[in-house]
């Protein structure tokens, strides 16, 4: 751990130790995000966490839980469960600027990739990614068009 050697004490360093890592996006974090944030309740216990802004910050988008039915009917993973590499077939508007996520269990970004909108698939190699249970996204002007479960075996 850092020492905090402001002379003040009491009062969190900013930049350093709890204090940045309180103000990280959660789902980069993960439960130190969470720790840090109770240890900083101990010293200041006016600060208030914005998620949606710590994630916007980093890149990581939040989004609306539910997937748009109007739109996952013409996409689908095969073969899944996988262990070197899948296709991802989908259906998009030609206007819609579509982004595809793999995330692994605890909410880490493994791969963050454009659509070409002019082609209907594309194949990921996951012979790099860990064996487990990954979530696979298409995302388009902040609406889940697609989301499935991905199983990777190695």
């Amino acid at each position: 751990m850092i020492r905090n050697t402001h002379r003040s004490i009491g009062k969190p360093l900013k930049g350093f130790g709890a204090y940045s890592i309180a103000r990280q996006c959660p789902i980069e974090g993960g439960a130190a995000t969470y720790k840090a944030r109770a240890m900083e309740q101990l010293y200041a216990s006016q600060n208030h966490y914005n998620d949606r802004d710590s994630c916007d910050r980093a890149g990581i988008p939040l989004r609306k839980p539910n997937v748009d039915k109007q739109f996952s009917k013409g996409f689908k993973i095969y073969p899944n469960p996988t262990s070197q590499s899948f296709t991802v077939e989908y259906a998009i508007d030609k206007n819609c600027e579509a982004v595809l996520y793999i995330t692994n269990s605890i909410g880490q970004t493994q791969l963050k990739k454009a659509i070409d909108n002019n082609k209907n698939s594309i194949v990921i190699n996951s012979e790099n990614y860990a064996g487990g249970i990954y979530s696979c996204r298409i995302i388009c002007a902040e609406n889940i068009l697609f989301q499935q479960k991905l199983i990777i075996i190695k």
